[in-house]
């Protein structure tokens, strides 16, 4: 148990580091910089194309990277056969994923008039998702160190190719940032494909070339459990732009506050990649006791991260909005960043449902989130825009995360502590006050800001929620299971 905590820390604490230096700087000082100089508008289309290449996306894996990552961390031994059954669908999937996004982005009329655009946005996404795919093999196999520098890997070789190659590309068109991102993603791409074949070492003779079917039905619960995702979590500039007439405009509003709820979903996002194949192999070996107090650990540092970065970027919304961007007279950041709480409980509890086998459950669970999703979408969308969008993307996640989390009681699949529950609310509550206090006070925002950051942090000090001398004790002293 004191090993399973002590590994999640170490690793956590190192995917950190790696991501905080990398990731914002990337986000703010590069990506926020190609929408300044693009433009709100322009800016909006992209990210409406790249929010529907997601929606056929799912076609570039079909569940295979979850599936792999949860088989490899539990048994270890499979990887050699598993990477002979599913590496060859990997080129299939990709010419079929493309084939897709190009008839749907035909059908919406967006081919005609994007296709540089269309066709980036697609390449980019295969080396994605054939990043991810290699980095399953990484992970599963225990490489927690070499998955978070894959992690971060494009990033930096993009930020390096803007320094050395700015005179040749324009940060006033799509076209250079997706270009730049095909090259920066192309690397690790290489990478990782030679690392698992190093370790792997497969032995394909011309029989095995084959394209096993049983691989995919085991996959595709895992490929449901994406697809549904998406429809109910990424597919909010489409809805603008079906709905509004101003839909490019408000795609980009929207898009300019996503930015900085996706830079802070990160936290969520590496948790579940490292708490997935940890979780997988603790239920394989029936290890109930290490799972859950692994469970609880995440539960706290997860919650405590979220408010700490949610609520005072919705208290000072408008400055931070100004100190970013050119064109902030709109901004939806105050009610989008509140997602990120939900959302990352969600991270949390979805990925015990699957490291537990519950994936067919949860895509049914995920059909009603959905239909409160589209149902938002279609009350609030076409009247209120970017803010209609953002408001129903939080009723979404409050709702799924109260979803999961009876259906996992209902499983007895972990035990809740109704304490931690309780501490997070009261927490939450008074650093809500804290904030509307200090709000009264008439200071320099950026002072504010500090200060509330400070407090709050102090607020879960001392509620427990995060769980310091716990933390420095199994970093510093370890104690025997």
């Amino acid at each position: 148990m004191v090993l399973y905590k002590r590994e999640f820390l170490l690793n956590i604490i190192f995917l950190f580091l790696a991501n905080l230096l990398i990731k914002p700087y990337y986000i703010f000082f590069i990506e926020r910089e190609f929408q300044n100089q693009a433009g709100t508008s322009n800016w909006g289309i992209y990210f409406t194309l790249f929010s529907l290449s997601m929606l056929p996306q799912i076609v570039l894996d079909l569940g295979m990277s979850s599936f792999v990552n949860r088989r490899v961390a539990a048994h270890p031994a499979d990887a050699k056969v598993l990477w002979n059954q599913t590496i060859w669908w990997r080129p299939v999937l990709a010419l079929l994923f493309t084939l897709i996004f190009l008839f749907l982005a035909f059908l919406s009329g967006y081919l005609n008039r994007y296709p540089e655009i269309i066709f980036l946005i697609a390449l980019n996404q295969i080396l994605l998702s054939a990043i991810l795919f290699f980095r399953a093999y990484i992970s599963g196999l225990g490489y927690y160190r070499t998955d978070s520098l894959f992690s971060v890997a494009d990033k930096v070789l993009f930020i390096l190719l803007m320094f050395f190659s700015a005179r040749f590309f324009k940060p006033d068109q799509v076209s250079s940032f997706l270009i730049l991102q095909c090259i920066s993603l192309s690397v690790p791409c290489i990478a990782g494909l030679v690392w698992v074949l190093l370790k792997t070492k497969p032995a394909v003779t011309r029989s095995e070339f084959v394209f096993p079917f049983k691989i995919l039905e085991e996959c595709l619960p895992y490929a449901g459990i994406f697809i549904l995702m998406v429809l109910f979590s990424r597919m909010e500039p489409v809805w603008i732009d079906l709905l509004r007439l101003d839909g490019a405009r408000q795609s980009g509003i929207y898009a300019a506050s996503y930015r900085l709820l996706d830079a802070a979903n990160m936290v969520g996002f590496l948790f579940a990649g490292l708490l997935l194949p940890m979780f997988s192999n603790a239920l394989g070996r029936k290890d109930h006791q290490s799972y859950q107090s692994l469970f609880d650990l995440a539960w706290k540092l997860m919650t405590a991260s979220a408010v700490l970065i949610a609520v005072p970027l919705a208290f000072y919304h408008r400055h931070i909005m100004q100190w970013l961007y050119v064109d902030a007279d709109e901004d939806v950041l105050y009610v989008l960043i509140l997602n990120l709480i939900p959302l990352t409980i969600n991270y949390l509890l979805s990925t015990l449902l699957t490291a537990a086998n519950q994936a067919r459950s949860m895509n049914r669970l995920f059909i009603f989130s959905i239909v409160v999703n589209a149902s938002g979408h279609l009350i609030f969308t076409p009247q209120y825009g970017a803010l209609g969008a953002a408001w129903t993307a939080l009723v979404t996640q409050s709702f799924t995360a109260i979803v999961l989390t009876g259906f996992i009681l209902y499983q007895k699949l972990i035990g809740i502590h109704w304490h931690h529950l309780r501490g997070l609310v009261f927490s939450l509550a008074v650093t809500i006050m804290t904030g509307w206090v200090l709000q009264q006070v008439e200071l320099p925002p950026e002072r504010e800001l500090m200060i509330f950051i400070l407090v709050s942090l102090v607020i879960f000090l001392s509620t427990g929620l995060i769980p310091l001398r716990s933390v420095y004790q199994l970093i510093f002293k370890p104690q025997p299971a």
